[in-house]
């Protein structure tokens, strides 16, 4: 009766000790299927952030070039602005000088002539013109 019982504990260890030798397999193979999703996500993280690198560097260098670009507009622009304030103050500063020489011309014409002398004129001008046929 002895050998009996423990014939039948020795046979529960032995389904004990086959049910956890079963469990660790299946424990050992998910953890193998944890780790290699582990790996695969560590992968795709090393990818995206690849990736981001990528594109940050590639929008930087288009900052960059915008910038740039839009340093050479507004000095473009700057300079234009520059020119036509020259070109107005050149034509400013020469109508002051044809109207300050027409005004010292009238008074010098004034000082110089006076009926005499614009009788003299009007003679030469129309002696010049000619006889009409």
């Amino acid at each position: 009766m002895i050998g009996g019982v423990l014939d039948g504990r020795i046979a529960q260890i032995k389904e004990q000790l086959a049910e956890a030798t079963r469990l660790r397999a299946e424990a050992e193979a998910l953890k193998g299927e944890y780790e290699a999703k582990l790996a695969a996500a560590a992968g795709e993280a090393d990818a995206m952030r690849k990736a981001a690198e990528h594109e940050a560097e590639g929008l930087l260098a288009d900052a960059k070039l915008n910038a740039e670009a839009l340093i050479v507009r507004r000095q473009k622009m700057a300079e234009d602005k520059i020119g036509a304030a020259e070109r107005a103050a050149i034509v400013a500063i020469r109508a002051k000088a044809v109207n300050a020489a027409t005004t010292a011309a009238a008074v010098l014409i004034a000082q110089g002539h006076d009926a005499q002398a614009d009788k003299a004129l009007v003679d030469r001008a129309i002696s010049g013109l000619g006889t009409i046929n």
